[in-house]
Order: structure tokens, then C-alpha cells, then sequence
């Protein structure tokens, strides 16, 4: 019995994560695609540029329930290597 209340707990658990993973998307998935187009777009004038613009997408996608389950959704419009190379770019030059 111990055993299925568990279980019952975790799928409780996982419909409410993800419930609340389709109420974000739902909610900012004109915030997401507004991103994606932020970052296609961006050309740098210098690392300085890079460094604030990384922080300013991070800041934005911080306040995601679930970052990457929400950007998968995204899949078609979110420039993820793009701006993974941004990133990395970021913090090598740090």
C-alpha cells in the first residue's frame, strides 16, 4: 500500500509540473517567440555587447517554470544554437 501511495504521489507530481509547464506556455509563448527573434536578429559590436545581451535572454528565460521543457516546445523558432554559441562566447571571454 506504501508503495502505490507513492506512485499515486508521483503522478500527481508530474501532472502538475506539467500543467504548470502548459500554463507557462500558454502565458509567455509570445514572450518566447519574441526571444527567438531577439536572438536570430542580434549582431555584436563587441563582447561587452554579447556579455549584456546574454544576461538580459538569461534574466528573461530565469523567470520560465521549466527552461528547457518550455523552449522544446519551441523547437521551431528558438535559434538554440545560436544561442548557445552566445553563451559559450560569453563566458570564454570572461
Amino acid at each position: 500500500m506504501h508503495m502505490c501511495a507513492q506512485l499515486m504521489e508521483e503522478i500527481m507530481n508530474q501532472s502538475d509540473h506539467l500543467r504548470k509547464i502548459k500554463e507557462d506556455i500558454t502565458k509567455r509563448g509570445a514572450d518566447i517567440r519574441e526571444w527567438a527573434r531577439e536572438v536570430s536578429a542580434f549582431k555584436a559590436a563587441d563582447m561587452e555587447a554579447v556579455r549584456f545581451f546574454v544576461t538580459k535572454m538569461n534574466s528573461h528565460l530565469a523567470g520560465l517554470y521549466d527552461e528547457c521543457a518550455e523552449l522544446k516546445e519551441f523547437e521551431e523558432v528558438w535559434p538554440e544554437a545560436r544561442f548557445d554559441t552566445l553563451c559559450q562566447a560569453e563566458v570564454l571571454h570572461k
